[in-house]
């Protein structure tokens, strides 16, 4: 199953591959598909890359050059078919005996290069069966039919305005199948998640999917705003109400009439101002500030937190009135820790949302780089993901994104030591080998730190030989023990580095670099 976008518009977006060595043409055609309800298009510049990249993920267009570095977009289209993905093949210089093969298959198309806007998008619509257009080379070949056995990939992702949430984890999707349900009511709706998990997307999800799409959506971080400025914000005031309110001045609420308004860490709201939201709520109407007028309002109201509200009730810091008014029906928002291959998913995705921001033309992710994504813990969740990407796009700029452009910072942050050298390498592992062992001569048999877990119960491993008067060779005794232990892990798990390198408390990584280092 695919992972699937979905637009404002609640259209699902579909994913795209092109391939060819001109990067500013590959520009060119990302930005002329993407109205056509396409996600930021992968990448390649040659058909190595092409075909690696489309042996690991599906998608639901290609378009290739014909001429490519290492061989011919002939190949890519051979690959293409035998996922029955549509595909679209460019040239300048176009055979007879090409076109004749390219085109005896349904779901393909050739464009001729120079390539322009209108010729590339009337060839996608033809491809999918939403352009009626003959096309210009009719006479050479009969135009193809739409494929009638192509069927939409059904939206399992949120849809999310400006950016897309990307996913396909079983939490997900069911969160997807309560939102959709509760978007067809005006049912008051309580986010809750950790701080990044995407709690305004959600709330973006459900207004597109309600009725009220057509109005606006309104969005107001309830800790963002100063708590003398929050009634204001939200209700209005009229001219003269307090210092400085020179003009009559329209609230949030009123802006979002016949629309939502989405409260942002509604944990942090003032009890003032709390009981006010509760009137709106319950009435249905509200009073500016400075104003004896009450002031109807048709809104649907969202809110989210990533605090525990019946934690806050307790404490007298939250209205238990206003918790069951808006806790009407919870939607919990999981972790990006706890979404597995989501990860890959988003990590790709948001990829090809650097390469349009920065100019750039990343093609990919390398399987190292991917494997450290997937063993790193997420704190941030999907806006850490989202950060870290975006910084890694524009230190590659170009071609597949790997280990080596991981920026110091990011290293630490990732907890994967820096690579400079063998020499710095081995020293770093002895050193953790030889903190974990001074710790086990004290008598401490916890570690503090994930990577120095390699030794579960370290007086078990603890030389019992008193120290020779002649001494030891430190580096090459504890590096004998380190490769002795990984020797054994392996072989108990049959070879199986995943479950070695848990075993050891080691990354995966770091595992697969201290054996290519061997």
């Amino acid at each position: 199953m695919l992972p699937m976008l979905v637009s404002t518009e609640g259209r699902p977006f579909m994913r795209a591959l092109l391939v060819d060595s001109d990067g500013r043409c590959r520009s060119k055609l990302d930005q002329w598909i993407r109205p056509l309800g396409f996600d930021p298009a992968t990448q390649a510049e040659d058909l190595e890359t092409a075909l690696k990249v489309l042996e690991k993920r599906d998608f639901d267009l290609v378009i290739t050059a014909l001429d490519l570095p290492g061989g011919s977009g002939m190949d890519v289209l051979q690959a293409s078919r035998s996922k029955q993905i549509k595909t679209l093949v460019m040239s300048g210089h176009f055979e007879t005996k090409i076109v004749t093969s390219i085109l005896r298959v349904k779901g393909n198309e050739i464009l001729e290069k120079p390539i322009e806007k209108s010729a590339c998008q009337r060839a996608v619509k033809q491809l999918f069966g939403e352009d009626k257009t003959p096309r210009p080379d009719a006479e050479k070949s009969a135009l193809l039919a739409p494929d009638e056995s192509y069927q939409p990939m059904k939206p399992v992702a949120l849809p999310a305005g400006p950016n897309e949430v990307v996913g396909r984890c079983e939490a997900l999707q069911a969160l997807m199948e309560s939102l959709f349900k509760v978007a067809e009511t005006d049912a008051e709706v309580l986010i809750l998640g950790e701080s990044g998990t995407g709690k305004e997307l959600i709330a973006r999800a459900v207004h597109v999917s309600s009725h009220r799409a057509h109005r606006p959506f309104v969005a107001v971080n309830a800790a963002a705003v100063p708590e003398t400025l929050l009634e204001s914000e939200l209700f209005g005031h009229t001219r003269g109400a307090f210092t400085g309110a020179q003009s009559k001045r329209k609230g949030l609420i009123a802006a979002a009439e016949g629309g939502t308004l989405f409260l942002d860490e509604i944990g942090e709201m003032p009890m003032g101002q709390q009981a006010k939201l509760l009137r709106v709520l319950q009435e249905k109407r509200f009073t500016p500030v400075g104003s004896d007028q009450d002031i109807e309002a048709d809104i649907r109201i969202v809110a989210a937190t990533n605090a525990n509200l019946l934690e806050l009730v307790a404490e007298k810091k939250f209205r238990v009135d206003l918790y069951y008014r808006l806790n009407v029906f919870p939607l919990h928002l999981p972790p990006l820790r706890e979404r597995g291959e989501d990860i890959l998913l988003l990590a790709d995705h948001f990829v090809g949302l650097a390469n349009a921001k920065h100019r750039r033309s990343v093609t990919g992710i390398d399987d190292e780089l991917r494997a450290l994504l997937m063993d790193y813990h997420w704190p941030g969740n999907v806006r850490q993901l989202e950060n870290a990407i975006d910084r890694l796009v524009i230190e590659t700029m170009e071609g597949m994104m790997t280990l080596a452009h991981l920026p110091v910072d990011l290293r630490a942050q990732f907890h994967e030591p820096p690579q400079p050298d063998k020499k710095v390498e081995d020293e770093d592992s002895i050193d953790r080998l030889v903190r974990v062992l001074a710790k086990a001569l004290r008598g401490e048999t916890r570690v503090s730190s994930p990577s120095e877990e390699v030794l579960p119960d370290p007086h078990r491993y603890v030389l019992q030989a008193p120290l020779p008067p002649e001494g030891v060779e430190m580096k090459s005794l504890l590096q004998g023990l380190e490769n002795r232990l990984i020797d054994q892990a392996l072989e108990r798990c049959g070879d199986n580095r995943n479950q070695a390198a848990q075993l050891l408390g080691l990354k995966r990584t770091t595992l697969v670099e201290k054996l290519r280092k061997r």
